[in-house]
């Protein structure tokens, strides 16, 4: 028997008014709900009123879909009752209301969307965007996803079922928010089709939505808040506020905790993305000797399936395209040597459909400056920022990192850390061409730039990773809430879980102080 229902006996209200706060929590991986009900739990324990809304299998395709498993469309429907029945026992010891979206679309609507999607293709999902309602990227970016990379003009036999979950959850959210009449929204990072109609649906109404991710660091996450739909990339910041936090330099306490921070990333892997890497060959004070004079240009690529047609702006449509595209750009530029660093999960996420794949498929052989360094390599990531003279990226991290040693960076989009001074942005096809192009005399950062990128770093990688220590997460369960640490959700129990929650009500950027910061770093010293 869980202990949760009786700690609602301690039930406060920490707020002047009750906010109401809807959960859009579609579920398919119930670790994920583990999570959230958490933090539903905890803003029930400080007098919210919260309702989560799961998904009742209206529409098939969704986050669980994967050419890996499987493409035949007929037969996904197969698995949505016992997909529902393990996302509703995954909250069930929260006692939390609980809805579903089947209950906020009948039946017959949903044939009805079926037969307006019947036929629709890939270059024709604009057909289905609605003001203020606009789905075509979310529908994009999930069929994108679950090919992990394969061409979607080859797969036309998915778009009508992405399309119809796209519309069904649009609508069923609309519905929910109609009834529940909620003051702030709450999900996962609002994109693909189980979350991003949501997402747009609430912010047409002009309610406030909250979303989280995993971040880099065990047991953290990155939260944001999003206040109109111009506004949806959950790593970016207001500009009001960056501008304000970006005026002062570090300081000699925040400085040395940044470099704790990334020495510990990359000598003891203590980010969840360094956890899988290689043994390093060299340590991370090598640097290996060049091979020529030339400057040496290092392009970052990125996993080429996950959220790439979503909320942070692209100059290209996929990452494949940008890919293609650059080498064809830098083929005759030989005053560089180029590197194309392929991301290192491609060796186990998508070897087949990966960029790797992708540039073999297209160029056969390459000119000999350009070099393509495979998943499979086993070298520092350090090493190779110590190594590039240039980066270039969409918006990936590596951009910042490479940034923090005054490295120059060209981006191909607009990522989280762009247009802050200290990286060579682009907003065309035509812009990054010019960048590339005069890449080999790229100057390093002043002064003044890196202090900047060193301060943006230290917001992003310090600031802004959030521990809610109640919920546990290791290799095999991920997140779970262990009935030992419930009594952590109580309103005054853990300043973190009173944080997020105070953030969430309050709409703000989830931007820890000092005190808190200090906090966080002494749990991840002890291993939480």
């Amino acid at each position: 028997m869980s202990i949760i229902p009786a700690i609602y006996k301690q039930t406060t209200q920490r707020y002047e008014e009750s906010p109401r706060i809807l959960f859009w929590v579609p579920g398919g991986m119930p670790s994920m709900l583990q999570f959230e009900s958490s933090l539903a739990a905890s803003l029930k324990l400080r007098g919210a009123e919260v309702q989560l809304v799961v998904c009742g299998g209206p529409a098939s395709a969704c986050i669980l879909r994967e050419i890996t498993i499987g493409l035949e469309v007929e037969s996904w429907g197969e698995s949505c009752e016992s997909c529902v029945k393990s996302v509703k026992s995954s909250v069930e010891k929260f006692q939390l209301p609980l809805r579903t979206t089947s209950d906020f679309i009948s039946d017959e609507r949903v044939a009805t969307l079926r037969a307006l999607t019947s036929g629709i293709t890939y270059d024709r999902l604009e057909e289905l965007d609605t003001e203020p309602i606009a789905i075509s990227s979310n529908i994009r970016s999930a069929i994108v996803r679950c090919l992990r990379g394969a061409e979607p003009r080859k797969h036309e036999q998915i778009v009508p079922e992405y399309a119809l979950s796209g519309l069904v959850n649009a609508e069923a959210s609309r519905n929910a928010i109609e009834e529940f009449k909620p003051t702030h929204v709450f999900m996962s990072h609002g994109i693909y089709v189980d979350w991003g109609p949501a997402l747009h649906t609430a912010l047409s109404a002009k309610i406030p939505v909250s979303t989280w991710r995993g971040a880099f660091l065990n047991r953290r996450y990155y939260f944001a808040t999003h206040r109109d739909s111009d506004h949806t990339d959950g790593n970016r910041l207001p500009e009001d506020f960056l501008d304000k936090y970006l005026q002062e330099p570090l300081s000699e306490a925040q400085d040395s905790l940044l470099n704790d921070y990334i020495r510990a990333r990359y000598e003891e892997g203590q980010t969840f993305d360094m956890r899988y890497a290689k043994s390093f060959k060299e340590p991370i004070e090598s640097k290996n000797e060049k091979e020529s004079a030339r400057p040496k240009v290092v392009l970052f690529s990125h996993i080429n399936w996950d959220g790439v047609c979503d909320y942070a702006p692209m100059v290209y449509e996929t990452f494949n395209e940008w890919i293609l595209d650059t080498l064809r750009a830098v083929a005759t530029l030989e005053e560089a040597d180029w590197v194309i660093k392929i991301h290192p999960a491609e060796e186990w996420e998508n070897p087949e459909t990966g960029t790797k794949n992708l540039i073999e498929k297209h160029f056969g052989q390459l000119p000999k400056h350009i070099k393509v360094m495979s998943a499979s390599e086993s070298v520092n990531p350090r090493a190779v920022f110590d190594d590039a003279d240039v980066g270039v990226t969409v918006f990936g991290s590596a951009g910042l990192e490479l940034a923090l040693l005054g490295k120059p960076v060209i981006l191909a989009g607009r990522a989280h850390y762009s247009g802050l001074g200290f990286t060579l942005d682009s907003s065309t096809k035509e812009e990054y061409r010019v960048l590339l192009k005069s890449a080999a005399r790229a100057k390093p950062l002043d002064s003044k730039q890196t202090e900047r990128a060193r301060k943006y770093a230290y917001l992003y990688f310090l600031a802004r990773q959030l521990p809610f220590p109640p919920v546990a997460f290791d290799e095999t369960s991920w997140w779970h809430l262990p009935d030992s640490e419930a009594e952590d959700l109580c309103n005054g129990k853990n300043p973190f879980v009173d944080f997020i929650c105070d953030e969430l009500v309050g709409t703000s950027n989830f931007v820890m102080d000092e005190n808190l910061i200090q906090a966080a770093t002494s749990l991840q010293r002890l291993g939480s």
